[in-house]
């Protein structure tokens, strides 16, 4: 029984397996700690929450932080929150090292914004370092506001809205601007929505974010069911530039 061997059992997930290696005395951390790097990649927090709490024979111990952080660089790109939260709250036996999520220039934030997972988001933001990095915190405005733009492209409502709040991240007219278009494409996608509860509540999320931003399309949707209600004559271009955004039911979502 070796080390290969107890990789195998991670990737697999077999609590019983990886729990028989050590006390065999296969050491977990061997190849630079590779097995809390594949326990927290495939999301297998049990495993990952013994690996953690295991001490060698010399006072040895799983090391989260090796290899730049990758252990929780990859549970942020593939969604694992409950791996991230325990890599987070994890704090070294001899006091000096702790879990880094800003490493290799904030890509714990950057992969979990890019791909929709929402409560990794939250908990990144929320992070503040401690002992050796202490007052750090991370950057969700990375590469000229990556996460929001790659957010809004996807159409990942929650984690736009997340990040337009945080003060961390720069409006700036051009990304306003950039977002306003991707948000307007949302709403088209929502009336596209067969469940009718589920299509109203998409539609009022992205113009509950198009009014933050003080979107030009939004204002003139408003503009445009005040004529609508109050039967008013409407100019010709505000259907073509306008009615587009409204959708089928103009009016039945006014919030």
């Amino acid at each position: 029984m070796n080390h290969e061997d107890l990789i195998n059992a991670i990737r697999d997930n077999n609590i019983r397996t990886v729990i028989s290696l050590l006390r065999r005395g296969v050491n977990p951390t061997d190849n630079r700690n590779e097995a809390i790097r594949q326990a927290s990649e495939h999301g297998a927090i049990e495993i990952a929450t013994i690996l953690l709490f295991w001490l060698g024979p010399e006072y040895q111990y799983v090391d989260p932080t090796d290899n730049n952080n990758e252990a929780i660089r990859m549970a942020s790109f593939y969604g694992h929150t409950k791996i991230v939260r325990l890599l987070l709250k994890w704090k070294s036996p001899i006091g000096f090292e702790d879990v880094d999520p800003t490493v290799n220039n904030n890509e714990a934030i950057r992969k979990a914004g890019e791909n929709g997972h929402v409560e990794i988001v939250k908990m990144l933001l929320k992070w503040r370092g401690t002992g050796r990095l202490n007052g750090k915190k991370v950057d969700p405005a990375v590469y000229n506001n990556q996460i929001i733009k790659i957010a809004s492209l996807q159409g990942f409502t929650e984690i736009v809205k997340l990040l337009i709040n945080d003060e961390r991240v720069p409006l700036t007219d051009d990304l306003i601007k950039m977002l306003c278009v991707e948000l307007n494409n949302s709403k088209e996608n929502c009336h596209k929505i067969q469940n009718l509860p589920n299509r109203r509540k998409c539609i009022v999320e992205i113009d509950q974010l198009r009014r933050s931003l003080d979107c030009r399309s939004y204002l003139e949707e408003k503009l445009l069911r005040k004529k609508f209600k109050t039967n008013k004559k409407l100019p010709i271009e505000l259907y073509g530039e306008i009615g587009k955004y409204l959708g089928p039911h103009v009016g039945q979502y006014e919030h």
